[in-house]
């Protein structure tokens, strides 16, 4: 009883009119929150709920107030889910195995002015144990994208010719990773070394592997210490054989090899894929956009 007087008292107070002013004034009516508190709980007082302005746009509640009793807010709570189950989103596409989000276009932090559009996305697992650890998102330039399509009706698929094409170093491609537990720099970098590594074979003579053994261990030297946590970003960027590094807005280093600007997007898209599952979608991606799918 005492908790009813008090919570009466403060939606009396000059201060909670204002609150409420203000929510009303930042709030959108005619979304379904709002529609719930006016049509099936008014006893209930948002004082004030925000949209994050993060990639997962995730809703947080900042503060409730009940006015007619604890049963009105634990039937928001419950019905929180169901509000939001019909909107969707159109700007993002979700790995279907981890549920990480990968926007459907992307910019990196040195040229806001070069939008790359995304291609496929798929799970970096560790196989064995079905051990998530990354998911991938794919991206390219919708001109480069346009110059490949002459190429896919030729022969679809990415591996063959195709795939010549797309290690031409003219073409800039995007690999954004996000990691799906929080992941060390080294780790992610030491599972690419290593894919790298099993495609030495490619080296033609002596003096052309020792080159690509020297990358290799230039490209180790790109990634610091630190980690990338859940929800952020690393980009790896690939153009005119450069190999840049990002971490999430800030670029942490560059690299000259054609060598590994050739390998990488090999290492997610050749016979020996580590990510099944995002070679897959690439694939149906390119497909999508050439209409043979």
């Amino acid at each position: 009883m005492a908790t009813s007087v008090l919570l009466r008292r403060a939606v009396r107070s000059a201060a909670m009119r204002r609150t409420l002013a203000t929510t009303a004034r930042c709030a959108r009516p005619a979304h379904p929150v709002h529609r719930y508190f006016q049509q099936k709980a008014p006893q209930v007082v948002v004082a004030t709920m925000v949209r994050s302005n993060t990639a997962s746009r995730q809703w947080k509640t900042v503060a409730a107030l009940a006015v007619g009793g604890v049963g009105a807010v634990a039937a928001f709570l419950a019905s929180h889910d169901s509000l939001y189950a019909n909107e969707q989103k159109t700007d993002v596409r979700v790995d279907p195995l981890s549920g990480i989000e990968h926007p459907e276009t992307l910019t990196v932090a040195t040229d806001a002015y070069t939008k790359y559009e995304l291609v496929g996305v798929g799970m970096r697992m560790v196989t064995m144990f079905k051990f998530y650890v990354y998911s991938l998102g794919f991206y390219m330039q919708p001109r480069d994208l346009d110059r490949l399509s002459s190429n896919w009706q030729l022969q679809p698929g990415v591996e063959g010719p195709f795939m010549n094409e797309l290690q031409n170093p003219n073409f800039t491609k995007v690999l954004r990773i996000a990691p799906y537990r929080q992941a060390d720099f080294g780790h992610i970098r030491d599972g690419l070394i290593k894919s790298i590594e099993q495609r030495l074979s490619s080296a033609s003579s002596d003096s052309e592997r020792e080159q690509c053994e020297s990358d290799i261990e230039k490209f180790r030297s790109l990634f610091p210490k630190g980690s990338v946590a859940v929800g952020e970003q690393m980009l790896l960027v690939i153009q005119d054989n450069v190999i840049e590094v990002y971490h999430q807005e800030r670029k942490l280093s560059e690299m000259t090899s054609p060598f590994i600007a050739a390998t990488l997007p090999a290492v997610y898209l050749d016979a020996n894929s580590v990510s099944p599952t995002a070679k897959e979608d690439i694939e149906a991606g390119f497909a999508r956009r050439y209409g043979t799918q």
